[in-house]
């Protein structure tokens, strides 16, 4: 992959292949469940992905690994084979396919694009670079400047041309008879001249103006990379607990458990995660999971020994059906929120709070002792967050439960 261009057909085969791995754990002919189009699991995971990447798209970037060195490396004997045969008078960047150029030519080629876009010339006192045709001022959207009028255009210059290399300073007033006035500013930025002789060629994708791979995966990609940076997506990869809870905690988020999967996910007064529970194909309805999820949040809670607890859901008729509404639920998930009152009176302290859909249970800890205040005062009981303390031997368990 990092030598030839792959046929896309194949690259969609292997990407079959890994995603029936993933999503069926073996790559066995027959049907599986993908609950999530591969596209939104090739995002970074910084994005709600998980930094799956699709074969032909890291083809690409490995590729155009080769079309940077070959317009920046001059001595391994393949490149200097190549530039024989393909551009032995000009540059790799500016050369156009021919007829007769072999497969694995027209593959580099391809992938070209991706370094035109990000990469220019730090030029030096010395500089060979043309004043037109080649980029090389940072702060113009292509990195070359503009004519002030079609005749100033035909004006064959380099940029060494345009510097007084004598008094180490621009000539302002030949920069101002060819070029128009906003090319003529970004170029009195440029100041770093006399420090070095000749050009260097940088690529703007990263800091140290590198190439790299992952910089020319991400900006072919880029298109594709467009959602913001959600703070949920770093809370989950961040966390300090198994690989496997992570990818679990990922697959809740995005919904991609069946309707009849019922998770329960219990944290600390720190927001750390205590135990994950997961059950499947025990209820008919999301309403029905809804309340089944909120006794078995209960009943975790008592085996546990947790006796004060704050238990939330985002089934607002299961929520107020708890609260003493029994009425407010369907009759599929009426026993389940018996039972869960039932159990509800062994409990020091419960709470049974209403969240909407929307609150991402990873992105906010909701157990910090400032919202468990609010909490409190808005339960009937009257209890106060006064008896919660550093020392205090009240131990509080918050449940959160989401089907």
């Amino acid at each position: 992959m990092s030598t030839f261009m792959l046929p896309k057909n194949i690259c969609d085969e292997l990407d079959r292949a890994v995603m029936k791995f993933w999503w069926r754990g073996s790559t066995h002919h027959g049907g599986f469940w993908h609950p999530k189009d591969w596209d939104a699991v090739c995002q970074p995971k910084a994005l709600g992905g998980l930094g799956f990447r699709k074969f032909h798209d890291i083809n690409r970037a490995l590729i155009a690994k080769l079309g940077w060195s070959l317009q920046t490396e001059k001595d391994k004997l393949w490149i200097r084979a190549l530039k024989d045969k393909y551009f032995r008078h000009s540059q790799f960047v500016q050369y156009r396919p021919s007829k007769s150029s072999s497969w694995a030519w027209k593959g580099i080629l391809k992938c070209k694009d991706i370094i035109c876009r990000r990469f220019y010339f730090k030029v030096g006192a010395q500089s060979s670079v043309n004043i037109w045709e080649d980029p090389w001022i940072s702060w113009m959207n292509n990195f070359r400047p503009c004519p002030r009028n079609v005749e100033a255009g035909k004006v064959n210059l380099v940029v060494a041309d345009l510097w007084d290399n004598e008094n180490g300073f621009w000539k302002v007033e030949l920069l101002r008879s060819l070029l128009d006035d906003l090319s003529v500013k970004q170029i009195l930025k440029i100041h770093w001249l006399g420090s070095q002789a000749y050009d260097r060629v940088i690529w703007t994708g990263s800091r140290t103006g590198m190439f790299s791979i992952k910089t020319a995966y991400l900006l072919d990609q880029e298109y594709r990379f467009s959602s913001p940076t959600a703070r949920c997506w770093q809370n989950i990869w961040k966390s300090k607990i198994h690989e496997s809870l992570k990818v679990l905690l990922w697959r809740i988020a995005i919904e991609t458990f069946p309707l009849r999967t019922v998770s329960v996910i219990a944290r600390d007064s720190e927001g750390e995660p205590l135990v994950v529970q997961i059950f499947r194909g025990l209820c008919d309805s999301v309403e029905a999971a809804e309340a089944f999820a909120m006794l078995k949040g209960v009943e975790l809670a008592l085996r546990k020994g947790w006796s004060w607890v704050i238990l939330e859901g985002d089934s607002l008729n299961v929520i107020t059906s708890l609260k003493g509404a029994v009425d407010a639920v369907s009759w599929e998930a009426e026993s389940y929120v018996s039972a869960a009152r039932k159990l509800s009176h062994h409990f020091d302290f419960i709470v049974f709070d209403w969240i909407p859909r929307n609150v991402n249970i990873f992105a906010h800890y909701v157990s910090r002792l400032g919202l468990l205040e609010s909490f409190c005062s808005s339960n009937s009981s009257g209890a106060s967050i006064s008896s919660v303390g550093s020392g205090s031997s009240t131990e509080w368990r918050l449940v959160f439960l989401y089907p």
